[in-house]
């Protein structure tokens, strides 16, 4: 196994954050003034990308890909979101 997979998965994971921050900032829909790309398709394209380092690491690294820890999470999130309902919102 490489040491590059497990850099490359961390730098997919800061990506992710830097569009989330710029989505909070200056919202879904604003383009980056160069790219012409929008924030949110900004954020799909790197989540992809992210989804792609996550599936090479599980598989060079030999973890398996039990989906218990993903539903786990999914229910504990929404859970939460219904425990301490959320005021704040991003326009779709």
């Amino acid at each position: 196994m490489y040491k590059i997979h497990g850099e490359c998965l961390q730098e997919e994971c800061a990506e992710v954050i830097q569009a989330m921050s710029k989505i909070f900032r200056f919202g879904l829909h604003n383009e980056n003034p160069y790219s012409k790309e929008t924030n949110k398709e900004q954020l799909e394209k790197e989540l992809d990308q992210l989804m792609a380092m996550i599936t090479i690491v599980r598989r060079e690294y030999g973890l398996g890909n039990s989906r218990s820890e993903y539903y786990n999470k999914e229910q504990k999130h929404y859970g939460w979101i219904e425990e301490y309902p959320q005021t704040d919102t991003i326009k779709k």
